[in-house]
């Protein structure tokens, strides 16, 4: 059921980007989301068309709705010049702050 979960999610995504951005599978129940040009203030809006996007697809073996939630954690390129290592650990750390904050979550 949790592979039907994932699948679920890949598929509700896609149509809430822009062109420019890109979704990936990064390490066993990740996604990672590359935003050109979004900044921080931006992500609540987009992290609630993702809620409503992902609660509406099936999940095959689920009954509909099927109550999955998701987290989400957080960086910002800015003009310090921040390496994509460093990025990718602030919104790491942001994620489990979000998740140890009840889940379902934006940090």
């Amino acid at each position: 059921t949790g592979d039907a979960v994932m699948r679920a999610f890949a598929r509700a995504v896609p149509g809430q980007l822009r062109t420019p951005d890109r979704l990936g599978r990064w390490g066993g129940e990740e996604f990672l989301l590359v935003l050109p040009g979004t900044s921080l203030h931006e992500l609540p809006a987009l992290f609630m068309r993702l809620r409503g996007a992902f609660a509406g697809v099936a999940v095959p073996g689920m009954p509909q709705p099927h109550g999955c939630t998701f987290s989400m954690g957080g960086a910002e390129a800015g003009r310090d010049g921040s390496s994509f290592e460093v990025l990718l650990r602030v919104a790491d750390r942001r994620l489990y702050k979000a998740k140890a904050a009840g889940r379902d979550r934006l940090r």
